[in-house]
């Protein structure tokens, strides 16, 4: 046999197989996109370079590309390869993309202003010359609050509190148990706090703090606020019941305005709190009470050297009342409850 004839028949043989092996690897290369395809939204817009880039690989495979294109129909392809050909542009679909200046122009108004509806903040652009639509407007607000941190609550609250700071006053019950000679009971003492300066008016304690009582504590406090010089037109408190009936009708009726917080939210109700905090540990929880008169005059002394005396890490750490500052002249100590309490002063010459 012919050593050529017998050399082209060795050609054929691996040409086969490897056309062969071809084949298998392009068929499953086409199963897999197919798999693939399946778990991809129903329309695939691809960029200007992905489709030059499918032009490139595509258009000489020829008529073979109707059995192999799968990211677009046959008919979008040979769309391309028209357009391709006669030098036209691909055409840019839907509306133009918001730039991330309007996009943070919309956030900080959407921020700045929570009470604003989407239509507002529509009207608020088109003053600024940007034209978005209502929709459009919804969904970055909607995207943007989602992405909020956790305490985006007590943000919106603390802008709020802010807001009326000079004017607001918080109110709460603390309990103590007290030892008489039937047994432990149980007392309530209430306070009011004013916001702005941190100065707290003590109403008092009582073992079951009726509606009497505490109509009494509610014209108490107002006489307060008026000798005491201090804006009095918010006040805040939780859902406890005592603060029903008279006690509201008392505050309404002298035009203040009572701001239930929501349940479950202690920290809406931060200042009260606080120095409940601070009253039981730097004081409360250092005696063993035994009569309502010793609980009135354990509070109001920590009251006093509250309002007086102690300084305050929110108030630059100083005390809420401007004392005297001498440069000279003997360091003295006044002491409150047995030395539980200390305020120290240099005596004048």
């Amino acid at each position: 046999m012919n050593i050529h004839i017998l050399f082209n028949l060795i050609l054929v043989v691996f040409a086969s197989k490897f056309e062969n092996l071809l084949a298998k690897q392009l068929q499953f290369m086409i199963v897999q996109t197919e798999i693939m395809r399946k778990r991809l939204p129903q329309q695939i817009h691809t960029t200007p370079e992905e489709r030059a880039l499918l032009l490139r690989y595509g258009q000489p495979i020829g008529m073979s590309i109707v059995d192999l294109i799968y990211i677009v129909t046959p008919k979008t392809f040979s769309r391309w390869e028209w357009e391709d050909k006669h030098g036209k542009k691909p055409r840019r679909k839907g509306r133009p993309k918001i730039t991330e200046s309007i996009r943070s122009i919309l956030i900080r108004l959407a921020r700045e202003n929570i009470r604003w509806g989407y239509t507002r903040l529509k009207g608020e652009l088109d003053k600024l010359n940007i034209q978005l639509g209502r929709n459009t407007i919804k969904r970055i607000v909607v995207d943007d609050r989602l992405s909020f941190p956790p305490d985006y609550e007590a943000v919106r609250w603390k802008q709020f509190v802010e807001r009326h700071i000079d004017s607001l006053w918080a109110c709460d019950f603390g309990i103590k148990k007290i030892w008489t000679l039937s047994g432990r009971k149980t007392y309530h003492f209430l306070f009011f706090i004013h916001v702005g300066t941190r100065k707290v008016f003590y109403a008092g304690s009582s073992r079951r703090p009726k509606s009497d009582w505490m109509n009494e504590q509610a014209n108490a406090f107002l006489q307060h606020a008026e000798q005491e010089g201090l804006q009095l037109k918010i006040l805040l408190h939780d859902h406890d019941t005592k603060f029903k009936n008279g006690f509201q009708v008392i505050l309404n009726q002298s035009e203040v305005k009572t701001v239930k917080v929501p349940i479950l939210s202690p920290f809406l109700n931060g200042y009260a709190e606080s120095w409940i905090g601070k009253l039981k540990h730097e004081c409360l929880n250092h005696f063993v009470v035994v009569s309502k008169n010793q609980l009135d005059y354990i509070i109001q002394e920590y009251v006093d050297h509250y309002n007086t005396e102690r300084p305050h890490q929110g108030k630059n750490n100083q005390p809420l009342t401007k004392l005297p500052k001498h440069q000279a002249g003997e360091i003295k100590r006044h002491s409150r409850l047995g030395g539980l309490l200390n305020h120290y002063y240099r005596e004048t010459a």
